[in-house]
């Protein structure tokens, strides 16, 4: 990652990606959990002749909205859950670090006026919130990967990830 003339972004990123002290320094108040009951899309799997949940349906919806394909949500750890009330109109994505969730945001099923769309975890769980987690984190580790492009959404993110793919592209991770 860098900008023309400033080196220094390109040394932040990779002692952020790979000091060796990133994995012990992370601060965190525990492990943290996903929602009480969080389901992975790509666990959402029916009996032959059945049809997926209704959480799958809405979210292959919002998938749909957004142009993208429920594949990329699956691919990007995202679920739902029926236990958590705070979480429950939210499909959930993880922001892995370390191959471990260690943050997480939703975005409603469906857009309504006057309501947010996005919910993140609670700061007293999270204090540093959504500007302490890197999605893409791990990729950014692959040695496959040269460049880095800084995103301001998950589904920002997912949509130019799909965009690359599809064009071929290799070594870049939003």
């Amino acid at each position: 990652l860098a900008y023309e003339g400033r080196q220094d972004w390109t040394l932040a990123v990779e002692k952020l990606v790979y000091g060796p002290r990133r994995r012990a320094n992370h601060r965190r108040a525990s492990d943290p959990k996903l929602p009480k009951g969080f389901t992975p899309l790509a666990k959402d799997s029916p009996p032959l002749g059945k049809r997926h949940s209704i959480y799958f349906t809405l979210i292959a919806a919002l998938a749909d909205r957004k142009h993208l394909d429920v594949a990329d949500f699956i691919e990007a750890g995202a679920g739902y859950t029926r236990d958590d009330p705070q979480w429950e109109p939210y499909t959930i994505f993880p922001v892995f670090e370390y191959g471990q969730p260690r943050y997480y945001q939703g975005r409603t099923y469906v857009d309504e006026a006057d309501r947010p769309t996005k919910r993140f975890p609670n700061k007293v769980l999270f204090p540093e919130g959504s500007a302490g987690h890197l999605y893409g984190f791990d990729e950014l580790r692959l040695k496959t990967t040269h460049c880095a492009i800084l995103v301001e959404s998950i589904l920002n993110a997912l949509s130019l990830k799909r965009k690359l793919r599809q064009e071929g592209t290799q070594g870049i991770v939003p």
